[in-house]
C-alpha cells in the first residue's frame, strides 16, 4: 500500500482561524490525532518570519513522537537554535540571494545553511 503523508500547518502563516487562537497545543493535538497528520508544520506569522522557538519547544515537549517541521524563517542566524528542536525545515527566503523572498536561490547560502543544519 502506498502511504501519502499529510503535512499540516499549526496556526498557518497569513491566516487566522475562524475562532480565537487560544491553545497551540490543543490545535496541534487535534491536527495530529483527530486529523491524522503525519507531520506538524509551525511557521512565523508571515513568509520569512521566524517561527517562535517557544512554540516549537512547547510542541516538542508535549508531542515528543510527532514529526515537527519549522515552516518559515529558518536562516543562518537561527538554525543552530531551531534545528535541535525539529525534525525538518522548509526553507525559502533563508537561502535566497540577499535573503529577499523574490530573489533567486543562492547556492552559497543554501550550502552554508545545510552545513549549519548538519552541525546540530
Amino acid at each position: 500500500a502506498t502511504h501519502i503523508g499529510i503535512f499540516a500547518d499549526v496556526w498557518v502563516k497569513h491566516g487566522e482561524p475562524l475562532g480565537q487562537r487560544t491553545d497551540m497545543l490543543e490545535s496541534a493535538g487535534e491536527i495530529l490525532y483527530r486529523g491524522l497528520a503525519d507531520a506538524l508544520i509551525v511557521t512565523g506569522r508571515v513568509t520569512g518570519a521566524p517561527v517562535q522557538l517557544d512554540h516549537l519547544t512547547l510542541l516538542r515537549r508535549a508531542l515528543p513522537d510527532a514529526a515537527l517541521i519549522a515552516g518559515s524563517g529558518v536562516n543562518e542566524d537561527n538554525v543552530a537554535t531551531i534545528a535541535p528542536v525539529v525534525d525538518a525545515a522548509i526553507v525559502g527566503t533563508g537561502i535566497k540571494r540577499d535573503g529577499i523572498t523574490t530573489n533567486a536561490v543562492s547556492s552559497f547560502r543554501a550550502e552554508h545553511l545545510v552545513n549549519l543544519w548538519k552541525r546540530r
